[in-house]
């Protein structure tokens, strides 16, 4: 009993060697199933300069930025941005993903003021400052621009994420009445995700992060479903946190699934002609010649698809018609 209690012991310690292995795989883990590419550009903006400042934005970009990190992208993170740095940021983007190849998952994402005027939708710096919403191609920065040096990159696949349209930032310019984005058309192998539906004004939040952001960085460390479901469930929730005051959508034009974290594969099972392994062989070793049906038993429960598995059940069997000795 003593040498079974040793075994016993050494297959502990093997296992736990097994799961620290395990664990340090999961954590360098991060890229797609194909290996793709990931990358990203997060800008939150909150501190405006001549319009309503915002509480939450910037902490909604740093929260993206760690969690796309988390599942495998390069990112790179602007917060509190001019104009001349944001059109920089986003050119400096675009560059990149036609250097990365067709095989690149690109995202961008933005958290702070955005407006909409004649069907387009802009971005705002916190520099951004005007008198008639004529001038917003002078202080805005277009979404349709940024699509076009997603589309120009012909990556595989382009993520926009805009948490943005909190009020009107503009109440008192003539003629700016209309409240939050334009419906924008995705473009081949483009999602495109808002915090709020067309038209409509999303919540900054009152708890540091906004529930939009908050329910997607959850879903993306929780989940691992395809882009369209994990964002379903961002819609339930932000709806289930806002009193149905909030309702997100997106735009999907998707040609290749995505994940954000992909099922892992199932190891393929362990058949009786594969080589055994060091722990397992020093159990078979140590209960084939007992003659024990316990010890069998143990080495059965404790290797199901072992390499020695027909030879133990063989002796098993074997073991159970042996009639046991008559005591003395």
């Amino acid at each position: 009993m003593s040498r079974l209690l040793a075994v016993l012991v050494f297959l502990l310690g093997f296992s736990v060697t097994c799961a620290r292995a395990e664990l340090v795989l999961a954590n360098r883990a991060g890229t797609g199933p194909d290996g793709e590419r990931r990358i990203a550009l997060v800008i939150g903006n909150g501190g405006y300069t001549a319009i309503g400042g915002l509480d939450n934005t910037v902490n909604d970009a740093a929260l993206m930025a760690d969690t796309l990190q988390s599942v495998g992208f390069e990112v790179t993170k602007l917060l509190d941005v001019d104009q001349n740095a944001m059109k920089r940021g986003i050119a400096n983007f675009g560059r990149a993903l036609r250097e990365a190849g067709p095989e690149t998952v690109a995202l961008f994402y933005y958290a702070g003021h955005a407006v909409q005027s004649f069907g387009n939708n802009y971005l705002l710096p916190i520099d951004a400052a005007i008198r008639d919403q004529a001038d917003l191609d002078l202080v805005g920065v277009e979404a349709g621009w940024i699509l076009r040096q997603l589309y120009s990159a012909r990556v595989r696949t382009n993520i926009v994420i805009l948490d943005s349209c909190r009020n009107n930032p503009f109440p008192n310019v003539m003629g700016f009445h209309d409240q939050g984005l334009a419906e924008m058309n995705a473009p081949t192998g483009t999602f495109i995700a808002y915090a709020t539906a067309p038209g409509s004004v999303a919540l900054d939040g009152l708890a540091g992060n906004s529930p939009y952001t908050s329910a997607l960085a959850n879903a993306i460390d929780a989940d691992r479903e395809s882009i369209e479901l994990l964002f379903k469930k961002v819609r339930v929730k932000v709806l289930e946190t806002t009193g149905g005051a909030q309702t997100p959508w997106e735009s999907s034009s998707l040609t290749a699934d995505f994940y954000f974290r992909p099922v892992a594969a199932p190891a393929p099972a362990t058949t009786s002609s594969a080589p055994a392994s060091n722990a397992e062989e020093t159990l078979w070793v140590s209960v084939k010649d007992s003659g024990d049906k316990t010890q069998v038993q143990l080495y059965l429960w404790t290797f199901p698809q072992g390499a020695h598995r027909t030879e133990a059940e063989a002796l098993l069997t074997a073991l159970a018609r042996k009639p046991e000795a008559a005591p003395a």
